[in-house]
């Protein structure tokens, strides 16, 4: 009985076999093949990126390693580069240059995450004038991200509004906002000039707008609170009001605390996205 023998056999199954030629290495080879461009665009994208990780709410804790800071702000450079131009600037001739240019695009990362970074000043800025009016002054906890003392009020409403952040999506607001930032500054465009100097100032002044309609309820409270123990102190003269008066207060304002809670996530949420669109004509701006 004929037949194919075991050689025979091999080499047919050896020239039938058609292998994929687009797979393992040749990928890999392809994705490191890349221009002198295309690197450059690389390590500036990163600069922005660890800009943004340096100062935004919640990448720029303490808590979080620098090194996760270090590889998230990798991994965005390495998903955006290929997208990105220089746009009408001139490439980098040297090294220095190359650095000079680095070091505006940390600056604009960081100016993103700075602006998000402002409502939280505001809320614990609430916080600390709800403290001082309620007897809380001296009762104070270590921030983890300034390492300096701060009311524990201030703390518990940075705690709440870091949850209404999330609950949110801020923090794909803040990753949005950088993406887009690649689209209106191209690399090697960054130009500060006196407006954006002027939108900061204003968006900043702007904290002490937010701390006061988070504090307002408790500051109403507190005031009416004085105004019955001042007419209480005139009605009988014998009681020692500073003794009545500061458990009062104390109990009063806790509880006007919690009821305000559903005040600091309205004001918040408003804030934020108020701020959102401020932020994107600030990014204009920087543009050459």
């Amino acid at each position: 009985m004929g037949g194919v023998s075991g050689t025979e056999f091999a080499e047919v199954l050896r020239k039938e076999t058609v292998y994929p030629s687009n797979c393992g290495w040749k990928s890999m080879e392809s994705f490191l093949n890349i221009s002198q461009a295309q690197l450059e665009i690389f390590l500036l994208s990163m600069f922005r990126s660890a800009g943004l990780m340096a100062t935004a709410p919640i990448f720029s804790h303490k808590t979080l390693p620098l090194q996760w800071r270090f590889a998230f702000s990798m991994i965005l450079a390495l998903l955006t580069f290929r997208f990105i131009s220089f746009g009408n600037a001139a490439m980098p001739s040297g090294l220095v240059e190359l650095l000079g240019v680095g070091v505006t695009e940390f600056l604009l990362g960081a100016l993103i995450g700075f602006v998000f970074y402002l409502l939280f000043i505001g809320v614990q800025f609430a916080g600390g004038i709800i403290g001082f009016q309620i007897g809380f002054a001296i009762v104070n906890v270590v921030d983890p991200m300034t390492s300096q003392n701060i009311s524990i009020v201030s703390q518990f409403q940075f705690l709440i509004a870091t949850l209404i952040f999330l609950v949110m999506d801020g923090h794909h607001m803040i990753i949005s906002a950088v993406m887009d930032s690649f689209k209106l500054v191209p690399m090697a465009t960054v130009v500060f000039h006196f407006a954006n100097a002027d939108q900061i100032i204003r968006l900043s002044a702007g904290v002490l707008v937010i701390a006061v309609k988070i504090a307002s309820p408790v500051m109403l409270t507190i005031i009416l609170i004085d105004t019955a123990l001042g007419i209480l102190s005139r009605t009988v003269p014998q009681m020692n009001i500073f003794i009545v008066g500061f458990p009062v207060k104390i109990m009063m304002g806790l509880f006007m605390v919690g009821l305000s809670l559903p005040v600091l996530a309205y004001v918040f949420k408003g804030s934020l996205l108020r701020l959102q669109d401020s932020l994107s004509g600030i990014i204009v701006n920087l543009a050459r």
